[in-house]
């Protein structure tokens, strides 16, 4: 039986769910796995407790932001700020929060849209499940499971923005807390609502049905495609944006050391195991086929690279990159308590060790991580 101290992994192909595995001198491959995941966590997090702090970031005033992210922090604050009021929505303050943070990313990675389904110009009602979501990489389990969302993110943003581009359709957002900001247009409303629970909308009502970044947060998918189905309009269209947390790499940048960016899928995955949710959201087309037997029909995928830093050459790439590192800078350690310190058993010495060793590699612009966000839409038969 190896020492969990002297074990460590890193993932040689991850589409091929292949990984090494160092025990001293020697390394060999092993097979992803549902119950390997549960080691692979537990060899992690007694690595990176025995690594400490990292020397450049002791005398840091926030241990998980350098310099030179808050420094782009602020510059991208500010194109933000600037961008949402080219496009009509005027701030009250002069703050960008990590959810803000998160949806840019979202629509410079659509390019500069809201959704990908053929909607019409016209439509009537649509609803945003889970609007109150926080950023996915931080998981949103955060705001299901552990019920303690943070007040201070500007939730709701994609419900505003879409009330925004079709002002005549009744847009309704729904979540478990009531954190949304005050400054919404007319035709949006934001309930508080449980989609694990009973849906009490009517049958056939919605003519566009938006999720995005829900995994770990639905305990019954097909009961929940189900309903999606029931309340969309013949003809109507569901959207879901999700990932499954794995850091994917096209070079060998991340290769040749125990990354903790490695760590972080397997933790996800093996957190999601103990409470019981579905984490890994692309695996065997499940998004797609869980559509498919609620009914919908036309389905549609589209795959994205979200890159987790301004490491890439292509500009909307690198732009793509530096929103989406400022979004996990905002807050790394505190969201990771619920699920890494009281679901997994780490020690907050141990989350303080690992974010900083996380943020330390998101400045390294010579790895190249990205993460991989799947859009499928699918349409209820016009003859349902």
């Amino acid at each position: 039986m190896f020492s969990a101290i002297h074990l460590f992994t890193y993932p040689t192909s991850t589409s091929g769910k292949t990984y090494l595995v160092r025990y001293g001198p020697i390394t060999f491959p092993v097979t992803w796995s549902e119950s390997y995941l549960e080691v692979i966590a537990d060899i992690d997090a007694h690595y990176f407790a025995t690594q400490g702090p990292l020397q450049d970031d002791e005398d840091d005033g926030d241990s998980t932001i350098g310099s030179d992210a808050a420094s782009s922090t602020a510059s991208i604050s500010s194109s933000i700020l600037h961008y949402r009021t080219l496009n009509g929505r005027t701030y009250h303050s002069d703050s960008v929060t990590d959810g803000e943070y998160c949806h840019h990313a979202m629509t410079v990675c659509l390019d500069g849209t809201l959704y990908n389904a053929p909607l019409p110009e016209k439509i009537e009602n649509a609803i945003d499940l889970g609007t109150g979501t926080g950023t996915p990489t931080l998981c949103t389990v955060l705001a299901t499971v552990s019920s303690n969302t943070n007040s201070r993110r500007h939730s709701g943003l994609w419900a505003i923005d879409f009330a925004d581009k079709f002002p005549n359709c009744t847009v309704m957002g729904t979540d478990i807390s009531p954190i949304q900001p005050g400054w919404v247009p007319p035709n949006i409303r934001f309930e508080i609502d449980d989609y694990n629970k009973e849906w009490i909308y009517k049958s056939g009502f919605f003519d566009y049905v938006h999720l995005r970044w829900l995994a770990c947060t639905v305990k019954d998918w097909p009961a929940f495609y189900r309903e999606a189905y029931r309340v969309c309009k013949p003809g109507g269209y569901i959207e879901h944006m999700d990932l499954n947390g794995v850091t994917e790499c096209d070079d060998s940048s991340l290769d040749g050391a125990v990354r903790a960016m490695h760590q972080w899928g397997p933790m996800w995955h093996a957190a999601g195991r103990k409470v019981g949710y579905e984490v890994d959201m692309l695996s065997n087309n499940f998004i797609e086929n869980g559509m498919k037997e609620a009914g919908f029909v036309n389905t549609v995928v589209k795959d994205y690279k979200v890159p987790l830093s301004p490491w890439s050459t292509d500009p909307k790439l690198k732009e793509l990159g530096l929103f989406f590192r400022a979004a996990i800078f905002q807050d790394l350690e505190g969201s990771l308590q619920f699920m890494w310190g009281k679901m997994m058993g780490w020690t907050p010495e141990m989350i303080r060790s690992y974010a900083q060793h996380f943020t330390s590699e998101l400045r390294n612009m010579d790895l190249h991580p990205y993460f991989v966000f799947r859009v499928v839409y699918g349409q209820k038969p016009l003859d349902a």
